[in-house]
């Protein structure tokens, strides 16, 4: 990447994984930023801590976390408004500039954001779905309602435990919603709320 940037090619992003052999993402970004300083930078990366390293030695990058599928990237654009833009992966952002800028929107609710559409009958509604179910927005993405009632979106990682002599006892861990256990009735118990 380093030798394009300096032939003095035209880029608007450099995106880039963090651990690589020889020169890491990091120093990547800082040389190729003395070069093109205008240019925008997203690591990549599956460990928290060379998260919080890349945060701190380039604190104007944006940082997406692996695993990830280029179907996690979810991007809309208004209908009525080419400049407002969203954008989903672990949480959703907006931009408001043509994606010259991004900022979380919909902080509180669940995270790992998989579609959105915007209404055709109706730009002001947006419909999303996400691992907690599916939520809309009736004003452009300024507040979120869940739209879950009735719908069961519940994911188990592999590997259901069965109790080795209570065999009605069954426990698993849920993709992002702590775990539940329950004695087969149809009905589960959630253990002390976490993520995954």
């Amino acid at each position: 990447a380093l030798p394009l940037i300096e032939s003095g090619g035209n880029f608007d992003l450099l995106l880039t994984d963090i651990v690589m052999p020889e020169m890491d993402g990091i120093e990547l970004a800082q040389k190729a930023a003395v070069i093109a300083p205008q240019m925008r930078v997203m690591f990549i990366t599956g460990f928290s801590a060379v998260s919080l390293r890349a945060g701190q030695a380039l604190p104007q990058a944006k940082v997406l976390s692996k695993p990830f599928h280029l179907r996690d990237l979810v991007l809309e654009v208004d209908p009525q408004d080419a400049n407002s833009v969203i954008v989903g992966g672990s949480r959703m952002y907006r931009s408001r500039d043509g994606g010259q800028s991004f900022s979380v929107v919909a902080y509180d609710l669940h995270v790992d954001w998989h579609a959105f559409e915007y209404a055709p009958s109706d730009p002001t509604v947006i419909v999303a779905g996400n691992d907690g179910g599916v939520h809309a927005s009736y004003d452009r993405g300024n507040s979120w309602v869940s739209r879950n009632t009735n719908i069961a979106v519940t994911q188990f990682y592999p590997g259901i435990a069965v109790h080795p002599t209570i065999p009605d006892f069954i426990a698993g861990g849920l993709q992002d919603n702590s775990s539940l256990w329950g004695f087969g009735s149809g009905f589960w118990t959630m253990s002390a709320p976490s993520g995954d």
